[in-house]
Order: structure tokens, then C-alpha cells, then sequence
């Protein structure tokens, strides 16, 4: 799926008008789109609305109450989006066109999908690359350890992926130390059969890792990750062959790891990737890199990103930007 446009009457934060997403000539969707505007001109509830009007569709169970989401003073509004479905989910949906338009009810009541088929193909959440999916990068994101604990399982990441909890990405080291055990054991297993083990022969499942780290961050390569004591330690190596532990990292290469650990954990391909200030924590003289290397992670994916880096939103061509003027309520 891909979002074309969206439309909003009186919902909090977010000025009234029609807000696109498509390349004026063409009509096709832009894969980046830069929100920008000044101090509370609504670019964050802009995506907010995005997450309320996805989930009006087809939830993965954090739609709010809608009359909570009226601007201050008013008794009803609504938000309205066209979609744009790939001729894989329209065959697996029974339909004959390719875009609907979905509409939620400000006053309490909701429009939702024209087709079951559809609401099931937005709610449905699945870590495979195959698999349509949203994801909510919010402005205080933020690596956190998940000592003791495993990752959570497919159910609670979907709970999870479209909230504003800063800690939602605790644990994504603790993937990483199962993929390497598991490769491990099969080494070992492969070893005793055999008797050898041939470094071609050996799987890798921390390669996708490692690629998308390459992409975010050139001067790291991830090296090694390991699980003592009920504690995961990632290593990466910089260019000067130093070894620097994942929580050692700076914030700014913290973030840039988080976004690649993410995209690939969670199978981030052909999805809607939000993000709330994608230069939170990047040096200004790293951030239009940055988000250069963030729309090489995910093939095929629509990034919609809320920004107030004047040197991003100049990076792009005009029709990739959009404006917000403040509008208090």
C-alpha cells in the first residue's frame, strides 16, 4: 500500500487542507516526503493522523478514541486518505481497482475499509519482507538493553510499532545474539557429521545486518555479537580497527544503527515508514548522508518524515516537501 493523499477537517494540531503525496507530473507515489513548518505547525500530528486514519483501516490495536483527536472547541471533523494497493494485495483482496478511500469520523463514528479483505490487510502484522507494514520512528527513539528478557514475538511488535513509546526498540542486540547462537549450533551440528566445516559452508544470518549497517554508517562494520551471563554485547569495528561496543557508540551513530537494525529485523520493504525528525541526534554535517542512506534500507518503502532541518528540506526537490503553517487548537 501506498498513501496518495490525505485530507484533514478540525484534527488537533493539524491544519485544515489536502496534504499529497504523489509526483505532480506523474501521479505516482514519491518514496520521501519532507514535512516541514516552524514550532508547533503540526508536522508531528500530520503524522499522527497518517497512524489514526492507517489504523481506522486496519489496526494493530493503538486507535484512540476519535472524539480525542478533535481540535479544541469543535464537535466534528474527520480525516480522509486515498490508497494505493499493488496488484499483489488487490488479487489477494478480490478487487478490481487499485486505490480506496478511507475516511474516520472525528465525531466518534468511522468509516472504515469498502472490503473486509482490506481491513485484513492492514491490520495483519508480520516480520516478513513479503508483508505490507507501517512503522512510527518517534522523535525520542532510543536504543535501550532488554536484559533477561527475550525479543518480543511478532503479536506484541505489531502492538507496538505504530506507538510513541521511546523504548520499543528494546532488545534488538537480543535478536542479534539468537541469530548468532543459532548459527552457531548448526555449525556445531554440521561439524559433527561431517568433521569440518568449510568457511563458504558457514551461514551467516547476521549479513543482512551488517549490509544495512554498512549503508547507514560506511566507517563501522558490525563484528561480533556476545551473550554472557544472560547480558548481549554487540562489537563493531571502525575504519581505524578500534572496537567499540553498541552502548559505547555515540548517539548520533546509535540512532543510525537503530534504523538499520530495524529495517531489518522487522522486514521494512515496501512499507510506510514514518519518521518524527530523522535528524534527532546526526551531526548537521551527516544528516542529508543520513537520509540519503535511510532511502537505500528498505527497497520499494514510502518515507514520510517530519523534519525541522531547513538543510534537509533543501536536499529534496520542492514537490518532495510539504508545508505546515501553524494553527493553534
Amino acid at each position: 500500500m501506498k498513501l496518495l493523499d490525505l485530507e484533514t477537517e478540525n484534527f488537533r494540531g493539524v491544519p485544515d487542507g489536502r496534504y499529497v503525496f504523489t509526483h505532480p507530473t506523474t501521479g505516482a507515489p514519491l518514496p520521501l516526503v519532507l514535512i516541514g513548518g516552524g514550532a508547533a505547525s503540526g508536522k508531528t500530528s500530520l503524522l499522527e493522523a497518517i497512524i489514526v486514519l492507517k489504523e481506522s483501516v486496519g489496526s494493530y490495536d493503538v486507535l484512540p478514541e476519535p472524539a480525542r483527536l478533535l481540535r479544541s472547541g469543535r464537535r466534528s471533523g474527520n480525516i480522509r486518505g486515498r490508497w494505493l494497493l499493488s496488484p499483489e494485495e488487490m488479487a489477494r483482496a478480490g478487487l478490481a481497482e487499485p486505490t480506496f478511500t478511507a475516511t474516520v469520523a472525528l465525531d466518534g463514528g468511522a468509516v472504515r475499509a469498502p472490503e473486509p479483505a482490506i481491513e485484513a490487510l492492514f491490520s495483519g502484522y508480520s516480520r516478513d519482507p513479503a508483508a505490507w507494514k507501517a512503522e512510527y520512528f518517534p522523535c525520542d527513539r532510543r536504543l535501550e538493553p532488554r536484559v533477561g528478557l527475550a525479543p518480543p514475538g511478532d503479536e506484541d511488535s505489531g502492538r507496538l510499532r505504530l506507538t510513541r513509546r521511546p523504548d520499543k526498540y528494546a532488545g534488538l542486540e537480543q535478536a542479534l545474539a539468537r541469530l548468532a547462537v543459532e548459527d552457531g549450533l548448526q555449525a556445531m551440528a554440521q561439524v559433527k557429521e561431517s568433521g569440518i566445516l568449510l568457511r563458504g559452508d558457514q551461514r551467516d544470518s547476521l549479513a543482512p545486518y551488517k549490509a544495512a549497517v554498512e549503508t547507514v554508517c560506511p566507517w563501522l562494520r558490525l563484528s561480533s555479537v556476545e551473550a554472557r551471563g544472560g547480558v548481549t554485547a554487540v562489537w563493531f569495528e571502525r575504519d581505524n580497527g578500534a572496537r567499540v561496543e553498541l552502548y559505547s557508540l555515540s548517539h548520533g551513530e546509535q540512532q543510525a544503527i537503530l534504523f538499520a537494525l530495524v529495517h531489518v529485523l522487522f522486514g521494512l520493504r515496501h512499507a510506510l515508514v514514518l519518521i518524527d525528525e530523522p535528524e534527532a541526534h546526526i551531526h548537521p554535517n551527516e544528516q542529508i548522508r543520513f537520509l540519503n542512506a535511510l532511502t537505500n534500507l528498505g527497497e520499494g518503502n514510502q518515507i514520510l518524515a517530519a523534519t525541522a532541518s531547513n538543510e534537509l528540506l533543501g536536499s529534496v526537490p520542492r514537490h518532495q516537501t510539504l508545508l505546515c503553517r501553524s494553527q493553534h487548537g
